[in-house]
């Protein structure tokens, strides 16, 4: 079991009325378990919770007029990590993944692009393309 801190801050100054979208929360689904989280505008506005889809993860809208606005998230959440008890039978070409797979070869939003450069540079570089 793993537990990792999220944290986003954001700051904006705001020249007129506007609307924002942001995807900033943790998702709650079966791989992970937010233990607690907290959400602070500034000015303190209305904020509106959208689910993207079943089991995936939800975003804010909030509409802010003009000045100083700033957002910030914290979060705990416990990581449900699977290690599946065999390796695959053979590789499957990227044409052949099913679509609801492709999305989870997207960056997480928990590790820093460069680090997993380098961890898959370090465990699969070597190999034959």
């Amino acid at each position: 079991m793993t537990i990792i801190r999220v944290h986003s801050e954001m700051q904006y100054t705001v020249q007129k009325p506007s609307s924002f979208r942001f995807a900033v929360l943790a998702a709650h689904n079966a791989h992970q378990t937010v233990l607690d989280e907290k959400l602070t505008l500034q000015p303190e506005l209305p904020v509106k919770r959208l689910a993207i889809a079943p089991g995936q993860h939800e975003v804010i809208r909030v509409a802010v007029e003009p000045g100083p606005f700033s957002l910030s998230y914290d979060a705990r959440v416990q990581l449900e990590v699977h290690v599946p008890d065999a390796a695959p039978e053979r590789e499957v070409a990227f044409d052949e993944l099913a679509g609801e797979v492709v999305a989870f070869l997207n960056p997480s939003p928990y590790s820093e692009p460069d680090r997993r450069g380098r961890l898959a540079g370090a465990r699969v570089g070597h190999s034959p393309p």
